[in-house]
């Protein structure tokens, strides 16, 4: 027995209901669902109109655009403060830096001193002149100019100790009497981009 089958092609009958529906849409005055081709300018009526896009209103804009300028401006500023401080400390760091250095330089050369030239006893000078025991280039002297720290020896040109990063713009040298107890010493003033630094090196003859 020959049993034939037919197939059919196309859409199932929930397909086709799905179709049928979606080629209508629902007006909230009659409460039903109406065809399309009415929704469609010039057969819709203003009432029956329905908004198929969404979006953001003039005033949500506004809000939404001052919200992420005030945002995007905290975060600068957080950045810029940030970046400041961090400058401020690497500077901080180089004028210490540069400071301990120059007063080193001083303390090697206070080291086995014969005699200091200047300034005299109980004056202060910019100017520091001493004699080192067993040194062939006597005398070695230390004063500021331009902003700049220098030594020299002898007859020799001076040299700039500090960097180009700081200035100096105070060194003065204090000629201490010794006492009963306390050793003839040189007091040091520096001010160093601004910033005073002091110290006292007592002699060891």
């Amino acid at each position: 027995m020959n049993n034939k089958f037919k197939v059919k092609t196309g859409f199932t009958p929930l397909e086709i209901l799905f179709r049928k529906i979606s080629k209508k849409f629902f007006c909230p005055k009659s409460k039903r669902f109406l065809p399309a081709h009415l929704f469609s300018y010039p057969y819709a009526p203003k009432s029956s109109k329905i908004r198929f896009l969404t979006g953001f209103t003039l005033i949500e804009t506004l809000i939404y655009a001052a919200l992420i300028s005030f945002i995007i401006g905290g975060s600068l500023i957080v950045v810029y403060q940030i970046l400041k401080t961090n400058s401020n400390v690497y500077n901080k760091i180089i004028v210490e830096q540069e400071a301990n250095f120059l007063l080193q330089k001083i303390r090697w050369t206070m080291t086995g001193v014969s005699t200091i030239n200047s300034p005299a006893v109980g004056a202060t000078s910019s100017t520091l002149s001493i004699n080192k025991i067993n040194f062939s280039r006597n005398p070695i002297i230390i004063d500021l100019n331009s902003n700049n720290m220098r030594m020299k020896s002898s007859s020799s040109q001076p040299f700039v100790l500090n960097s180009q990063n700081v200035t100096v713009q105070n060194l003065v040298f204090q000629h201490l009497a010794a006492s009963s107890s306390i050793p003839e010493a040189i007091n040091i003033n520096l001010t160093v981009s601004a910033r005073q630094f002091s110290t006292t090196i007592y002699l060891r003859h």
